[in-house]
């Protein structure tokens, strides 16, 4: 049990030096999928201390041997940037790819009853699953003129 409570003391410690010293406090990664569903690329979002990402559209492509910084490409329509954690067993993160004003988001089970309905300011938002059943879920969001859904999974 000491091992156990001593190895994971030095792991925090070791965690903690390496933060420092790249300087990245809270790192997101995102998953790139094609249209049938296949996954095509891994990058990491980083940002400094606290919450709060220095640039949201930078991302550290892990393909390229430099590790290079890149601009991701962010176009006119309403997007969702990213859904993590999925699958997950309480809440999860929704971030668009750009804010939205007088918004819905709208959970719906798999048979097409809505679970959840919100208005929504801003880009990225919080939705707690953790009161629903085990399953899969859809996850929409709609402006006046515009909307996206992506999907969802409860553990």
């Amino acid at each position: 049990m000491k091992t156990i409570q001593l190895t994971s003391v030095l792991l925090l410690i070791l965690s903690k030096m390496i933060i420092a010293q790249t300087g990245q406090g809270n790192c997101i990664i995102k998953y790139i999928y094609d249209a049938s569903g296949n996954r095509v690329q891994r990058g990491e979002m980083c940002g400094g201390s606290g919450n709060k990402m220095s640039n949201p559209n930078e991302i550290i492509n892990e393909d390229e041997t430099t590790k290079s910084t890149t601009q991701q490409q962010t176009n006119s329509e309403l997007d969702i940037a990213m859904l993590f954690p999925n699958p997950t067993s309480s809440s999860c993160f929704i971030i668009l790819n750009k804010p939205v004003s007088n918004a819905t988001l709208e959970l719906y089970d798999t048979q097409g009853k809505i679970m959840h309905y919100e208005r929504v300011d801003g880009y990225r938002f919080q939705l707690d699953l953790s009161t629903y059943a085990s399953g899969t879920y859809i996850i929409i969001v709609k402006t006046q003129d515009k909307g996206t859904h992506r999907t969802v999974i409860r553990n």
